[in-house]
């Protein structure tokens, strides 16, 4: 809220001036191009059936950015005032008038004064955004495996290995930031990684027969998780709007999980399975979008963003799930059916770059479930889904030492816990016409994020409901 002082209008635009800007204009393409081949060989030994598969994949992706930033200075502000630059569009309700919106400028009136009136700009054709925003990334995947399935009578075993080759090659520029140079930095290098690895991910999988309804499963496999391209992006981008620095770093290593599995299965008459399991996931080298505030240097205040590599983590629970048809209900009962599921996860992460502490791992709520009520019979279909995420980690934040620890304002960066309830029906017509209406975020939930406690909010966005009404048609061939 901003509150008027000694008369002032603050919302007067002839008291506000353009002094610069930045027109950045960025080519970032990607060519991914890839093949396969599989073959499969099936066969039996001493009455036992199995099938024999052997295959490989190849994927090469291709991905740069060119970013073009010039920044314009006015040498005389006073020339452009910002009332010179007004729109139409007003709102007089923001936030339900709690908060007054000031006055909207028009970009395009904006850049047309810039480009324009040349003599009344100088202009930086190299910023610091512009050379550090600029990277190529090339990445090459081979991947070969074997894998064999065969059946005992109720036992049936899949055994198997990947092997993955991996090559990176990533060029860009690093930055030197000087908090006693003019421009902030103090140097520019470009930089050139490259690296290859090759990781064996074998698995097991083991299946008992209790009934010809009911099985239990045994799983263990291996997995790896690369880095996501942008990430390894040597680059360094800063908005100084928003005080937010955004860190590339391509020295991070791929994760690796060793994952166990216990499932029990029962098929339920008719159409119907519940299903039920443990599973435990031990994790190295995990990647974590760690978020710091700056204390010192050039860009103190600011909120730096930078992909690094944790020591490991772990994470454990249970699911259960039901989904059946309910037939055997009497009458017009008979199309109701359910959906549902339920999981716990408790998980720990262990050497958090600049974390002393053990957080939970990010992006794992502690509780989830689904619940979907059906019907459907004759030309009726109708569908209602409810969801629910318990709160948890978005990003980490440096927190030893921090005002408040962990719950406080420059804690970690977390999702609001979440409940959305969705719901769908249709009705079909004849000639293949068939009625749809929907509603989704019946309950406008709230969309948002906080840090450390929900009194310290980061983000909150309100979408009300939406509601659809709608006439579909199907192509169906003509009946002769």
């Amino acid at each position: 809220m901003f509150t008027v002082q000694n008369g002032v209008n603050i919302y007067d635009t002839t008291g506000y001036f353009l002094q610069n800007g930045d027109i950045g204009k960025s080519y970032s393409p990607q060519v991914n191009i890839q093949g396969s081949v599989t073959f499969a060989k099936q066969y039996t030994v001493s009455g036992h059936y199995g099938t024999f598969e052997i295959g490989g994949k190849l994927r090469n992706a291709h991905k740069f950015q060119e970013f073009k930033d010039p920044v314009y200075t006015a040498t005389n502000p006073s020339m452009f005032p910002l009332s010179g630059f007004p729109v139409s569009l007003q709102n007089h309700n923001y936030y339900g008038g709690s908060y007054i919106a000031p006055p909207l400028m028009n970009f395009n009136s904006i850049l047309s004064a810039v480009l324009g009136n040349p003599s009344a700009f100088t202009v930086d054709t190299q910023p610091l955004n512009q050379l550090e925003s600029n990277n190529d990334v090339i990445e090459r995947v081979g991947a070969g495996y074997i894998m064999n399935t065969i059946n005992f009578n109720r036992w049936r075993l899949y055994t198997g290995i990947r092997f993955e080759s991996t090559t990176e090659y990533a060029a860009g520029y690093q930055v030197v930031l000087d908090n006693n140079n003019p421009l902030g930095y103090s140097g520019v290098t470009p930089l050139h990684k490259s690296s290859t690895n090759v990781d064996p991910l074998p698995s097991v999988e083991v299946r008992y027969a209790l009934s010809a309804n009911t099985a239990i499963r045994a799983a263990y496999g291996r997995g790896v998780a690369r880095p996501n391209f942008g990430d390894l992006a040597p680059s360094l981008t800063i908005d100084d709007a928003n005080k937010r620095i955004s860190v590339g770093n391509p020295d991070l290593k791929a994760t690796h999980a060793d994952n166990f599995d216990l499932l029990y299965e029962q098929y339920l008459k008719p159409l119907g399975m519940i299903q039920g399991g443990f599973f435990y996931k031990r994790i190295g080298d995990p990647i974590y979008p760690i978020e710091s505030l700056l204390t010192t240097g050039p860009y103190t205040g600011y909120r730096q963003d930078e992909p690094l590599n944790g020591t490991n983590a772990w994470l454990y629970g249970f699911e259960v799930a039901y989904q059946q048809h309910l037939g055997f209900l009497p009458g017009g009962l008979k199309g109701l059916g359910i959906s549902a599921n339920y999981s716990y996860t408790a998980s720990q992460a262990n050497g958090v770059p600049g974390r002393s502490d053990h957080p939970r791992l990010i992006r794992q709520a502690p509780n989830t479930w689904n619940v979907s009520p059906t019907f459907d019979r004759g030309r009726i279909s109708m569908r209602v889904g409810i969801s629910y995420n318990q709160a948890f980690i978005d990003g980490y934040n440096y927190t030893d030492g921090a005002p408040l620890g962990v719950n406080g304002p420059n804690g970690d960066h977390w999702f609001y816990t979440h409940l959305q309830v969705d719901a769908q029906g249709s009705v079909r017509l004849a000639k293949g016409f068939s009625a749809v209406v929907y509603g989704l975020n019946l309950t406008n939930e709230v969309f948002g994020f906080y840090y450390g406690s929900p009194i310290w909010d980061n983000q909150r966005e309100y979408y009300n409901r939406t509601i659809g009404v709608g006439l579909r048609w199907t192509l169906t061939p003509e009946k002769i």
